[in-house]
């Protein structure tokens, strides 16, 4: 279990750095092996880390490839990871660590969007792609892993989990209806939350 975070925006305003500090700092249970804050143009990214396959520094989060134009934060584990990495490494791909987001970042430089369609397991990762200006977001299909995000004009907001996403809400307005789905049905069904303007 990981902890992403991240603001994006694609207008003048600056990002603030200490909310996305504090996003990843709200999910340190997540994550307590690594954290790791990237600031660039139009875009902070955060993480928290639990190492399980690569347990050296090579696999720390925000990850990007050799270019640099390509960053990713990532929850999850890819079970066909090895499989996917000996067709890009055909293609011409280096690595350098032997993680399995690794090999999303380099799937995403090859396959672009389609990536996720060949991705088996569990997963909620974000892509910032520098060179196209565009924030690229996935989650497995039965929704394993958890993903939120706030979405407001020019800027989105996301976070593996509600605390973690919560620095970055401009207020906490408790949405209604999803109170009442909650009375109703115990839980708050499709892709609504308990605060407005919130999807998960």
């Amino acid at each position: 279990m990981c902890g992403i975070a991240g603001i994006i925006d694609l207008s003048d305003r600056p990002i603030n750095q200490t909310i996305v500090e504090s996003m990843s700092s709200a999910m340190i249970n997540r994550g307590p092996d690594a954290g790791g804050i990237k600031v660039l143009p139009h875009a902070v990214l955060g993480h928290r880390r639990l190492s399980i396959l690569d347990l050296s520094l090579k696999g720390n989060q925000p990850m990007s490839d050799k270019e640099k134009d390509s960053w990713i934060v990532h929850n999850g584990e890819i079970y066909n990871h090895n499989e996917l990495r000996q067709d890009i490494q055909y293609k011409g791909f280096n690595f350098l660590s032997r993680t399995d987001t690794e090999t999303i970042l380099y799937g995403y430089k090859n396959w672009g969007r389609g990536v996720s369609e060949k991705l088996r397991g569990m997963w909620a990762f974000a892509i910032w792609d520098a060179t196209e200006t565009t924030l690229f977001m996935s989650r497995d299909r039965f929704g394993e892993k958890p993903l939120f995000y706030y979405h407001e004009g020019s800027r989105v907001a996301f976070a593996s989990s509600l605390a973690g996403l919560l620095p970055a809400l401009p207020n906490k307005e408790i949405n209604p209806d999803a109170v009442a789905s909650l009375l109703s049905y115990e839980y708050i069904p499709t892709n609504e939350c308990i605060y407005k303007g919130v999807k998960k």
